[in-house]
């Protein structure tokens, strides 16, 4: 009879450990390693899913970079090759080359604050940041438009054929 109470305290002990945090046993060393067991377990299952969610999050993080940096690429190669209009900066005219690598240069300057196409065009597009007077495009027929406003309906034509 002994025997048999005991076994059947013992599968109480186990039960608990699988289905409580804090096992109530009569046996203090059954219950220590049973909750040693049990951390152990739980630990090890959020670390693979804390794994697994980490790395297909970065996988959507790399992917929507990839997707932006291409859109920033299109946008300032749009630049480089605008023929016969001039990118006025701070007063001063110039060539599509000329404003594509003070663009670059911005961009790079501005590092992790740029994340996105947007963020482009807000903080390196459209205005100095030294004089704050807003980047303009004359182009050969005359008609002169901000250079936010190129951008963003260069970025629209973009997202629409890329859908």
């Amino acid at each position: 009879m002994c025997e048999r109470l005991r076994s059947d305290e013992n599968a109480r002990i186990q039960a608990r450990c699988v289905f409580a945090k804090a096992p109530i046993a009569s046996n203090s060393d059954q219950s220590d390693s049973c909750q040693a067991q049990f951390n152990w377990k739980s630990m090890k299952t959020l670390w693979v899913t804390s794994f697994v969610v980490l790395a297909l999050f970065s996988g959507v993080v790399i992917a929507q970079d990839n997707i932006e940096i291409k859109k920033i690429d299109f946008l300032i190669s749009s630049i480089d090759h605008l023929k016969e209009a001039k990118f006025i900066r701070n007063g001063t005219e110039h060539d599509g080359k000329e404003a594509a690598e003070h663009l670059r240069m911005k961009l790079q300057k501005a590092g992790g604050r740029v994340q996105t196409a947007d963020d482009f065009i807000r903080l390196c597009g459209s205005r100095s940041y030294i004089s704050g007077k807003p980047y303009l495009i004359r182009f050969s027929n005359g008609n002169t438009i901000k250079a936010e406003q190129y951008f963003r309906q260069l970025l629209k034509e973009y997202n629409a054929n890329a859908k």
